[in-house]
């Protein structure tokens, strides 16, 4: 690893050899250096032959544009031991992209762009990049704009041929609901997926709707925070749940839902809500009122499945210690709890045996409260280990 070391075209003689030279080495760092174009060559002349045993190079704060891609192009198809290429936060550009993706490399496992000022003009050519590379497996495109139209390239492309993909990043990528058909098709298409992150697009509620219509029943995990969803799509989201047997993760953050949209949500029957462990309820404003409550618990009754519940700044009342029977993580960071509830608390803490982590800061407890929890807390049947 040399991430952090200040390397510049000084490094060009040194390490070539290296990559010419060394069968043992595996993985390349060069992380934040001014590496830059024409610096980059090292890497091509390094690699005059195919003797280049590295399978993870880390490339990302690098100062990359376009015409570095030359050189790296020239590197990977020679390169055919390489699984694994970050490219973060450089600005390659769609110019850059296309030189990349242009490289016949079968190996690739692992491909990250984010923050590499792409635009639709390049998904054209990524998608046939994909098509080519059955081989890859993880995508991010975070942070880059290829908008309705790019990400429609590359779901109607990828709908025609087998696409591999398990893990898709499209993290503030300017996607609005014009792009969630095409979406649709790709996760119908796609039994492969399990982990999809559409979070801070402006999705909406009529493309989380046409979204939840993809019958995938293997996706473990959706990122949906700051999607500007109400409780509008909720009753589609639960649709949604019944239809997922094997998610295991939803996040719903900083998404208006209220009160009335996650009750819809926990109608979900258990047949799926046991298999869903973590469901992140953050900032999403549930003034937690005793409807929403209710329902939570209620579902919780059903779900044992649950591992991990977040409930920040949501006011709940005292009756929120029955669903901590099974859970091992427990956020109530700012949910207006006082004193009167610690001995209730403490009495979980006594008899619990898989809770072991609970956040209570924000929350007026005082020091009668605290004294309540940390007489709790020697006795050896509790398993605490995070307040």
């Amino acid at each position: 690893r040399l991430n952090r070391c200040e390397l510049t075209t000084g490094c060009s003689e040194g390490l070539p050899s290296l990559l010419h030279t060394s069968q043992t080495l595996r993985e390349l760092d060069l992380s934040y250096s001014k590496l830059g174009n024409p610096e980059l060559r090292f890497l091509s002349d390094g690699l005059k032959d195919t003797n280049s045993t590295v399978q993870t190079l880390q490339l990302n704060n690098c100062y990359l544009t376009s015409a570095s891609c030359e050189a790296l192009s020239s590197f990977l198809s020679r390169n055919q031991s390489l699984i694994e290429l970050n490219l973060d936060n450089n600005p390659i550009k769609d110019a850059g992209m296309r030189l990349i993706c242009n490289v016949s490399n079968n190996q690739l496992q692992k491909l990250s762009s984010n923050n590499c000022y792409l635009t639709s003009i390049c998904c054209e050519v990524l998608s046939s990049f994909l098509s080519r590379n059955q081989s890859l497996t993880e995508l991010n495109l975070s942070n880059n704009p290829i908008r309705d139209a790019g990400m429609s390239l590359i779901c109607n492309s990828s709908c025609k041929w087998f696409c591999n993909l398990g893990l898709l990043i499209l993290n503030s990528c300017s996607l609005t609901s014009g792009c969630c058909e095409a979406l649709c098709s790709f996760l119908k298409q796609n039994q492969s997926l399990r982990d999809l992150d559409l979070s801070f697009n402006k999705i909406e509620d009529l493309g989380m709707s046409e979204i939840c219509k993809a019958d995938n029943n293997q996706l473990q995990k959706l990122s949906l925070n700051s999607c500007s969803l109400t409780s509008g799509c909720c009753e589609a989201l639960c649709s949604f749940l019944k239809q997922n047997q094997s998610l295991r993760e939803l996040d719903l953050a900083s998404n208006k839902i209220k009160d009335s949209g996650l009750s819809e949500i926990c109608k979900a029957d258990n047949n799926q809500l046991q298999k869903l462990s973590k469901f992140s309820l953050r900032k999403i404003r549930i003034f937690a009122f005793q409807v929403c409550f209710y329902s939570i618990s209620s579902a919780y009754r059903f779900n044992r499945g649950f591992k991990a519940i977040h409930l920040f700044m949501a006011k709940l009342p005292g009756a929120y210690i029955e669903i901590l029977c099974n859970v091992n993580i427990f956020y109530l960071w700012g949910c207006g709890l006082t004193d009167r509830c610690c001995k209730d608390l403490a009495s979980v803490l006594h008899t619990n045996q898989t809770l072991t982590e609970l956040n209570l800061g924000w929350n007026a407890l005082l020091d009668s409260g605290v004294r309540e929890i940390c007489a709790a807390l020697k006795d050896p049947n509790c398993k605490l280990q995070t307040l």
